[in-house]
């Protein structure tokens, strides 16, 4: 997906892509994820260089980073961006604008490539919502299979927004292929002496409190599938022990 962003063509993005894909194809997983997070600035750089390295910033509105994980659009929001060209006062009237096209984006069959496209605002809250793409991505199904968001072949001139995936691009592993893809529904399964005959967690934000709550760790006798008792914020020790668990998955610099 690469909405309203203006191609320079194969170069810059090919290379890095190229670079990319050969460490990962060539090195062992074990000893390719050691070399990346021991240069996590020039791996950082590779992998923007091969996501971002075939766009044309000056002509650029918006644009994806092609996570499927995190499906989303970014405003290439002047101050913001470092090529940014899109002025703070016109950022709510071209946010719209997007979402009214991917909205209107369809398949060749005619089914909706994005099922749901909303303001981040919409979807989250809290401190860190500005982390967010500003337009947050559902994308939609073709004939009942999931739509799926993979990196725009920059090697290929004239590459469409839409097209079937090749038996190569198939394998699973990160940097690989099309492994999977997330939804915002899931399965929640709960067994044991807490758990009681209820209704599942309303939301994911409800899962760590229900589970707490079926171990009677501090939140009350709140029975699983309800919220128990009010949010909190982490205290400062116990963000430092989240960080460094992020840390030690990669999911952190």
């Amino acid at each position: 997906l690469l909405t309203r962003a203006s191609r320079r063509g194969p170069g810059l993005g090919s290379l890095a892509k190229g670079a990319r894909d050969a460490a990962l194809r060539l090195l062992p997983p074990r000893a390719a994820q050691a070399g990346f997070r021991r240069a996590r600035g020039a791996a950082a750089r590779v992998e923007s260089a091969a996501r971002f390295g075939g766009i044309d910033w000056r002509r650029t509105v918006a644009f994806s980073e092609e996570a499927n994980t995190q499906p989303g659009v970014w405003i290439n929001l002047a101050g913001r961006e470092s090529a940014g060209r899109v002025a703070p006062a016109d950022y709510e009237r071209v946010r719209g604008e997007v979402i009214e096209a991917l909205l209107d984006w369809k398949l060749p069959g005619g089914e909706a490539v994005v099922a749901r496209a909303r303001r981040r605002e919409e979807v989250y809250e809290g401190p860190f919502v500005s982390r967010a793409p500003d337009v947050v991505v559902e994308l939609g199904h073709d004939a009942g299979y999931a739509v799926s968001m993979v990196p725009t072949p920059w090697q290929e001139a004239r590459a469409g927004s839409v097209r079937t995936l090749a038996d190569h691009e198939l394998g699973g592993g990160r940097g690989r292929g099309m492994n999977g893809t997330h939804r915002p529904d899931g399965i929640f399964i709960a067994d044991g002496p807490g758990a009681t005959p209820a209704a599942p967690p309303a939301s994911i934000v409800d899962v760590a409190p229900t589970v707490l709550a079926a171990l009677g760790l501090g939140w009350g006798e709140s029975p699983v599938g309800t919220r128990p008792g009010p949010r909190r914020d982490h205290t400062p020790e116990e963000e430092a022990l989240v960080a460094e668990r992020l840390k030690a998955l990669g999911y952190l610099e």
